[in-house]
Formats: structure tokens, sequence, C-alpha cells
């Protein structure tokens, strides 16, 4: 129960930093890996989700727009009058094509894909940078083994069908493993803090329970976290040295506020 409740525990409960230094660090892990699936499934959910729709939108757009293309181990040929740019209403110039050329000269610079008749090109706007992919083999055993490949916008957008299956785990996947590896080398760090911290207790924690003790310490910096994604300026205000110290308190907090009163305030 402490696992579950422990996102809303551990920003003001002592009881609960008292059980959780008994925990061994396998719990810490678990609660690591719980708190990893709930941040990957709120970015699936906030930022997939939404963005969806739209490009299940863009895709059908592109799909019915796109001319058809027959690559040949010479180069790509298509039926179209060229130059043929396919605009969106939304995004701009998305691809331009003009197989009467070979080379990149004379690309135009507001489109994010440019197609040669042995070249393809993809623009990166935000960094101005170009990727080249090579549309015909480079040597003679692959022009003996090519056999002629014919595009068209419904076998991409078919797919576009099959993939998104794949994607939506492998979003769970990835950002899950991302959080879960950065919040293990954080708990590393903030253990580092936490043998600080315990030399001031009177009854010292073994570094397994310390270990464990900074796992679940850093659960309000990592909600708070989770937080700014929606809220820019509260990731603003919580830097590293603004999280270091929030969690030093809580690691304070776990380490000398749940020691047993000594005899002498008792009496």
């Amino acid at each position: 129960m402490d696992i579950l409740l422990a996102p809303v525990y551990s920003f003001f409960s002592t009881s609960f930093y008292r059980r959780v230094i008994r925990y061994s660090v396998g719990k810490g892990f678990l609660y690591l890996a719980f708190l990893s699936l709930i941040y990957s499934l709120l970015i699936l959910f906030f930022f997939w989700t939404p963005f969806k729709p739209n490009i299940d939108k863009f895709v059908n757009w592109f799909a019915a727009n796109l001319p058809q293309l027959t690559l040949t181990k010479e180069g790509v040929l298509t039926s179209v009058t060229q130059p043929f740019q396919l605009k969106s209403p939304v995004y701009g110039s998305v691809l331009v094509i003009d197989t009467t050329k070979d080379t990149l000269e004379g690309m135009p610079s507001e489109t994010l894909i440019y197609m040669t008749k042995t070249k393809l090109v993809f623009k990166n706007q935000n960094r101005n940078e170009l990727r080249v992919f090579e549309l015909v083999p480079s040597t003679e055993e692959a022009k003996a083994k090519w056999k002629d490949f014919v595009l068209t916008g419904p076998f991409l957008e078919g797919w576009y069908k099959k993939l998104v299956p794949v994607v939506i785990p492998a979003i769970l996947i990835v950002v899950f493993w991302m959080f879960f590896v950065w919040k293990i080398l954080a708990s590393l760090f903030y253990s580092l803090i936490a043998l600080l911290i315990n030399l001031f207790r009177r009854e010292k924690l073994g570094y397994g329970h310390l270990l464990t003790l900074s796992m679940f310490a850093l659960t309000p910096v990592a909600v708070l976290q989770i937080f700014s994604l929606f809220i820019p300026r509260m990731g603003i205000a919580l830097n590293f040295f603004t999280a270091v110290i929030l969690t030093s308190l809580y690691l304070a907090l776990g380490i000398l506020a749940t020691q047993e009163k000594s005899p002498e305030s008792s009496v």
C-alpha cells in the first residue's frame, strides 16, 4: 500500500518514512518501476493521444496526394509534371519531387523533403541540417539483385496503420526505461547525501536502507517534474540545485525525524 500511496505520503508523512527505512532495496526498485510506469502512461496519454488525430489526418492527406513513384536501379520514375510540390495548408511545403535533377543544386529551401532522381533529402529546419539518402544501388552486385519497387500513397498509409499498434507499446517501453534509469542514478547520487546526513543520527542506518530511502525521498521532486511538463514555469523553478535541496530536506526528514527519542528527552 505504501508503494501505491507514496506519491502522496512522501510529501508530508513522517510515519511513512519510518516504515520506508525498514524496506529492502528490492522494494525500492519495485517502487521506482511503479513510478516509471505512471510517468510513461502520463506521457502517452497527454502527448501521444492528443496528437494522434492530427497525425492520422496528415497521413491520410499525404497518402491521397502522393503520386506513384517507381524506384529503379537507375533512379526514380514518375509521370507527374515536375518539379512537383506537395504543399500542406497547415505545414507548408512538405515534399518536392524533381527527377529531372541528379544533384541537390537548386534545392528549394522551404521544403521538408526533397527527392531527385537518385537522392532523398530530409531537412531538419531547427538545426538547418540535411540528411541525404541514396535511392540507387552503389555496387554492381547490388544492381544485379535490384528489383523495381512501386511506392504509392495507399502503400504508405497501410504501413502507418501497421506501425501504430507497435508505436504505442514502444513509447511506453522507451519512456519507462529512460525514467527508471534516470531515477536509479538519481537515487545513487542522493544516497551519498544520505550518508552525510546519517552521521547526525544516533542509531546509524546501513547503506542499503539509505539507498532505499533515497528512492522514496526523491518522489516529491519527481512528482513536481511530472507536473512541470504541463506547467513550464514550474520546470524553470525546479532546476538541479532546487531539486537537490528539496530532496535533501526529505532525506533529513527520513533519517533524523524518524529516530527514536533519546532517554534524556523522554524524561
